[in-house]
């Protein structure tokens, strides 16, 4: 797989979590003819601590 140069930067909203910035990593195969999308956080970030805790809930709800 070939990466495409430098990663890219998204905003990512979920529900009661709110804004989730996130990086973006685009792998190719050689003929292009799939891609993997990688979606990351960087550790330490408020954003890294909401996709922690959404790995946890799930589809939960956190309100009542």
């Amino acid at each position: 797989m070939r990466a495409l140069d430098g990663p890219l930067q998204e905003v990512a909203r979920y529900g009661e979590l709110g804004r989730i910035d996130v990086d973006v990593q685009l792998l190719y195969t050689e003929n292009r003819a799939q891609t993997l999308v990688v979606l990351t956080t960087r550790p330490g970030t408020e954003s890294h601590s909401k996709l922690e805790l959404l790995s946890v809930i799930g589809h939960q709800q956190l309100t009542p």
